[in-house]
């Protein structure tokens, strides 16, 4: 008896499975015939997909082409209704239109492996190509699919584009990897889709500015790098590649990139020749820095900023008094430049210092009225110098030690109350 009762159980599961697999298969074809009605909407393709969804995950219909071609199909006449409407001056979901496109190429995706049948002989096994050596296959779909791909290979980029635009960076990237595997696949030259350098360096721009506002900065790297080798080299491309290669502490590639920006954009924008500047300054290069300044300069001779910057690699390779007529001449152009006025007080300060310390038996009177002249000389230039920099603690030190030999108590105190 429980045998009986065994294998009518088992009679019924099977059943119960030829039942579920035919109800699958059912709603297929009945998606199918819905999304091909006379006038379809852009609501006909959403339930048609909506209505499709229980297909992609049951066994007897997952690992099926036909599921995932009426999937692509569906997704991608969704994508040219929303077209349409565009055409005709209707407002449209934007990101729902971009999800569409992205969705037929992940549908299409999962049903070229399945179109791929491997042709056996009656003893069942494969049959080999005699010119590839490769085993035969039939493939009843992947023409048409990749067909459909190359005639919409365009939208990737230009959908793309306007989901980065509008902030979509996810999906833009998206969309633009796609772009860049129908462009760069050998499948390519067949459908006749031959891109451009120029449009190739642009499409990888794009995807750079995705990933680094996706804070993946090693991959926006390599983006801006393969920009650059299609000769794509915008401004906004190499300023893109420079912030990159500063937030990942990597500095040679970083100088390398603003190197490169200087050649191109240098004359326009003199921030690549600081940096540089600064960079030779720091490792202590005062000739490759004094080379920058000086073309910088032979541009801009009135630079009053330039000008303080010569002035410091002058004083770091030759000392104070070779840097003094550089400063100087940067206050002369422009009074509130703070950083000069801070030098040439700085210059007379240090004079006075030095005075001090080298004229100690020198009468003190003598000594007081020479002391008087150089605070004098120094105390306006730190004055504008202070008002800048209120918090600098050795410029605030340095004026109230004037104010105090000087005997201006009243300006001292104002000092001090604000400390």
């Amino acid at each position: 008896m429980s045998c009986v009762r065994i294998l009518g159980l088992a009679v019924i599961i099977a059943v119960g499975i030829g039942i579920n697999a035919y109800s699958q298969q059912k709603l297929v074809d009945e998606v199918k015939i819905s999304a091909n009605v006379l006038s379809p909407t852009i609501d006909t393709y959403k339930k048609a997909l909506a209505n499709l969804q229980p297909a992609f995950n049951h066994p007897e219909t997952k690992e099926k082409v036909d599921t995932w071609v009426l999937a692509g199909n569906i997704a991608m006449s969704l994508f040219d209704k929303y077209n349409d409407n565009i055409a005709i001056g209707k407002k449209v979901d934007g990101n729902q239109r971009a999800d569409a496109l992205i969705k037929a190429d992940e549908f299409y995706a999962r049903a070229l492996p399945l179109d791929t049948v491997f042709l056996k002989d009656k003893k069942g096994n494969l049959r080999i190509n005699k010119k590839t050596g490769k085993p035969k296959f039939k493939a009843k779909n992947s023409k048409d699919i990749m067909k459909r791909l190359y005639a919409h290979a365009a939208d990737y980029l230009y959908v793309g584009y306007g989901q980065l635009v509008d902030k979509k960076y996810d999906a833009s990237y998206k969309l633009l990897t796609i772009y860049e595997r129908l462009a760069k696949s050998p499948e390519a030259a067949t459908h006749n889709f031959i891109v451009p350098d120029s449009v190739m360096g642009l499409m990888y721009y794009y995807k750079g500015i995705d990933l680094y506002y996706m804070e993946r900065y090693d991959e926006t790297a390599i983006a801006t790098e393969n920009a650059m080798q299609y000769g794509y080299e915008s401004k906004g491309l190499i300023d893109l590649a420079i912030d990159c290669y500063k937030r990942m502490g990597q500095e040679s590639k970083y100088i390398q990139v603003v190197s490169r920006a200087y050649q191109a954009y240098g004359k326009s924008d003199d921030a690549y020749s600081r940096i540089l500047i600064n960079h030779y300054i720091s490792n202590k290069k005062y000739d490759e820095a004094q080379s920058y300044i000086d073309n910088s300069l032979a541009v801009e001779p009135d630079d009053d900023k330039l000008l303080n910057l010569k002035g410091l690699v002058m004083e770091k390779d030759k000392g104070l008094d070779s840097a003094f007529v550089y400063y100087e001449k940067a206050i002369s152009i422009n009074p509130a430049n703070a950083d000069a006025q801070f030098n040439v007080g700085r210059y007379y300060y240090n004079q006075a210092i030095e005075f001090k310390e080298d004229n100690t038996k020198m009468p003190p009177k003598k000594q007081k009225s020479k002391l008087t002249q150089l605070y004098k000389k120094a105390l306006p230039h730190f004055e504008v110098a202070y008002k800048e920099n209120l918090q600098d603690p050795a410029l605030r030190d340095a004026l109230m030690n004037i104010y105090y030999q000087l005997g201006d108590g009243k300006k001292l105190k104002e000092i001090e109350s604000k400390h």
